[in-house]
């Protein structure tokens, strides 16, 4: 759907500038990538909206995904898996962080996710993709300054949350932060293929449940048949009742 309306869009604003089929495909990925970001966000807000858990939400949200626009990181193969996953966690997370939780273990578990997004950003920053890999020794140091910079408006937020005494958002954003930063990481590819691989046994699993229930209805199919035709004939199976029969068996008989 989205990628569909991505299409038609930058279509129609190829021709209205008269740009190039490959002007045009530059426009189709970045309103997808525009679009895709804009549903999502919207999506898991107004979830969490209804589960009373907005501004958490909001704190997650804008932790991993800062990290993870300037840092890079692993991707599911699919739209509909990275929604779904990104629902979750950040939701679950959200929930967490609602919880009552001593001051000293949200200070420790900020300090953490600080050495975290330090480590990544020396070396695993930028965190690059099949589709998206990123070699040229220019362009990795100016990411890994994005991310640098990130890491300190990110720190500067965290600490203005614990400064007027809201903890709870405080670890919200380290939870996010913690989230984004270990998907930089080659635990994060791992992980993030190894839930890959289970979504698509999922999926083959459906198949073959489909196939299993079209084989089991035509078996079932068979045998309503085959007594359908001993049914209309002057046989009877031990039964008081004799259902109507259809006309397509009486044009038979």
């Amino acid at each position: 759907m989205v990628k569909r309306l991505s299409e038609r869009l930058a279509v129609n604003i190829g021709k209205h500038l008269r740009s190039s089929e490959g002007e045009v495909e530059v426009f189709s990925y970045g309103l997808e990538v525009f679009f895709s970001a804009l549903l999502k966000f919207f999506l898991i807000l107004t979830l969490a909206r209804v589960l009373g858990l907005f501004l958490p939400a909001l704190a997650v949200l804008v932790s991993i995904s800062g990290f993870r626009v300037f840092g890079g990181g692993a991707h599911l193969s699919t739209y509909s898996r990275c929604l779904l996953f990104g629902g979750i966690v950040v939701l679950g997370l959200s929930k967490v962080s609602m919880v009552p939780i001593p001051n000293n273990i949200v200070s420790t578990t900020l300090l953490a996710a600080v050495v975290l997004a330090v480590i990544d950003i020396i070396f695993w920053v930028p965190s690059g993709t099949e589709k998206k890999a990123i070699t040229d020794p220019v362009l990795m140091k100016a990411q890994k300054l994005k991310t640098l910079g990130f890491l300190a408006v990110w720190l500067f937020m965290a600490l203005a949350v614990v400064w007027v005494g809201n903890w709870q958002y405080a670890f919200a954003l380290t939870l996010g932060a913690l989230m984004g930063t270990l998907s930089l990481t080659p635990l994060g590819y791992r992980f993030t293929h190894n839930l890959d691989t289970a979504f698509d046994w999922l999926q083959k699993g459906g198949e073959y449940m489909r196939r299993m229930t079209v084989w089991a209805a035509s078996a079932l199919a068979s045998l309503a048949v085959l007594f359908a035709n001993i049914g209309v004939g002057p046989n009877s199976l031990g039964i008081w009742y004799e259902p109507d029969i259809p006309e397509t068996l009486k044009a038979k008989d």
